[in-house]
C-alpha cells in the first residue's frame, strides 16, 4: 500500500493512505482530481485520511476501555468478592441484560497473545448477537459470561461454537446457572477444563469441552492446589525431580513419555530416538531412583497420575 499521497492506478487517480505508518488499513482516492488544484486536493484527502484514523483509534479505545472493565469484573466474580446482589446490578451496568440462565465459557488460545485474542473473540461474539461480557482472566485465558434466553444450552454454546470458528482456541464451558454470580464462580472451573483439554495431545478435538470429556485431566485440574495431591505428587516423583535438577538428565522427560505411550520400550525407542539399550538403561536409572518397578501395571497408573498432575500443576501456577 502506498505510503504517501501520490496519484497511483491505471486511472492515475490522486490516492493517500489511512493509517500510521507501518500499519495502513485503508486509502483514500479522489477520481479525475485536476492537476491544476492537486496540492489542494491531496490536502482534503490527508485530512480526511487523518479523521477516519482518530475516529477509529477513538473506537478502539473505547473498546479497550470496556473490555478492561468487563475484564476486571469477571475476574472479581471468579473469585467470588462481590454479592449476588452486587453482582448482577454489576452486569447489567456493563451492558449484560437479565436472562433465566447464565453460562460460564473460557477460551484458552493456541499461539495467540490474550490481548490481541480478547478484541477478536468480543468482534465475533458481538457480530452473532450473543450477550456476552468477555475479557481476559489472566494471562492465558479469556473469559465469558453468556446470557442465556429460554432456550437450551448447547443452543447457545453452539452460538458461541459457530461464532468463534476460524479461532486458535481451546474452548471450556460448564452447566448454566440462574444468576450471574453463581456463573461467575464457575469461571474457574470453565478455566481449569480448557487448560486440561489443551495439555493433553492425545484428547480428540472437539468444539467445546466439559469435565466429563477431560475426565482424569480434568479432575486433577480441579484438585491441582489440593495440598493432598501436591504431596502424593511429591512421593511419587520428589526423588526423580531432584535428581534431574542437579543433573539435568531429563529423565522426567523420559518417564512422561514413557507413561504416553502405555509402557512400550520399542515405541519410547522411537520416540525419543535413542537405542532400546539406551532406553533400558534410562529407564532402569528412573527405577532406582523412585524405587518403583516400571513393569507393573499399578506402579505405571501411580506414576501416570502424578506426572499428569505435576504438568497440569505447573501451567495453572503459570497461567495464574
Amino acid at each position: 500500500m502506498l505510503e504517501r499521497t501520490s496519484r497511483s492506478g491505471p486511472e492515475g487517480w490522486l490516492t493517500t493512505p489511512v493509517g500510521t505508518a507501518g500499519r495502513r488499513w485503508a486509502r483514500l482516492a479522489l477520481p479525475h482530481a485536476d492537476p491544476a488544484d492537486e496540492e489542494r486536493h491531496a490536502m482534503v484527502l490527508e485530512r480526511a485520511a487523518a479523521a477516519l484514523e482518530l475516529a477509529r483509534m477513538a473506537e478502539r479505545d473505547q473498546l479497550a476501555l470496556e473490555l478492561q472493565a468487563q475484564g476486571g469484573f469477571l475476574a472479581e466474580i471468579a473469585a467470588e468478592r462481590l454479592t449476588r446482589a452486587d453482582a448482577a446490578v454489576r452486569a447489567q451496568s456493563l451492558g449484560l441484560p437479565s436472562a433465566p440462565a447464565y453460562v460460564a465459557a473460557v477460551a484458552q488460545p493456541g499461539d495467540q497473545h490474550v490481548r490481541d485474542l480478547v478484541e477478536r473473540l468480543a468482534a465475533r461474539v458481538r457480530s452473532a448477537r450473543l450477550d456476552a461480557l468477555i475479557g481476559p482472566l489472566n494471562e492465558r485465558q479469556v473469559g465469558l459470561i453468556l446470557a442465556q434466553p429460554s432456550t437450551r444450552r448447547p443452543a447457545l454454546i453452539d452460538r458461541l461454537v459457530d461464532a468463534l470458528d476460524g479461532a486458535d482456541v481451546v474452548l471450556g464451558v460448564t452447566d448454566p446457572e440462574p444468576d450471574i454470580a453463581g456463573a461467575g464462580a464457575q469461571l474457574r472451573h470453565a478455566a481449569q477444563v480448557a487448560e486440561a483439554a489443551s495439555s493433553m495431545s492425545s484428547l480428540v478435538r472437539l468444539p467445546y469441552y466439559r469435565s466429563s470429556d477431560v475426565r482424569l485431566a480434568g479432575l486433577l485440574a480441579l484438585l491441582h492446589d489440593d495440598p493432598r495431591l501436591q504431596g502424593f505428587v511429591e512421593s511419587e516423583l520428589g526423588g526423580l525431580l531432584a535428581h534431574d535438577a542437579e543433573h539435568d538428565d531429563g529423565l522426567v522427560d523420559v518417564l512422561r513419555e514413557y507413561v504416553n505411550l502405555g509402557g512400550s520400550k520399542t515405541r519410547l525407542s522411537e520416540r525419543i530416538h535413542l537405542s532400546r539399550p539406551a532406553v533400558y538403561k534410562k529407564l532402569a536409572r528412573i527405577a532406582r531412583i523412585t524405587g518403583f518397578d516400571l513393569d507393573r501395571p499399578e506402579s505405571l497408573l501411580s506414576i501416570g497420575v502424578a506426572v499428569t498432575a505435576y504438568d497440569l500443576h505447573h501451567r495453572l501456577t503459570r497461567a495464574n
